[in-house]
């Protein structure tokens, strides 16, 4: 996720909707391997905290990773990430 904006950017959450239209919040993982093995050694509280706990520079970026099984019938082009202050933004995949 790269912060476009002026400003620090504080990030909350990911959210992503399902096949069912229903939105949902995966864990947001900081390091692949945990991601793909979906092993949860922290509580997902302590490891949504770590994303929110770095601001992002205007220009830098924050990488996040999602196990695959949670987005398991999702909609991938639905990805958004979401601020402390509840607005959302698109996520689109690195090139």
């Amino acid at each position: 996720m790269e912060n476009q904006g002026k400003a620090k950017a504080n990030l909350a959450t990911l959210s992503i909707t399902n096949d069912q239209g229903k939105k949902i919040y995966p864990v947001p993982f900081s390091n692949e391997e945990d991601a793909v093995s979906g092993i949860v050694e922290k509580s997902e509280k302590d490891i949504r905290k770590h994303l929110s706990s770095d601001k992002v520079n205007p220009g830098g970026n924050k990488i996040a990773y999602i196990s695959l099984q949670e987005l398991q019938g999702c909609n991938l082009q639905s990805l958004s990430v979401m601020d402390i202050h509840g607005k959302s933004w698109p996520v689109t995949t690195d090139k």
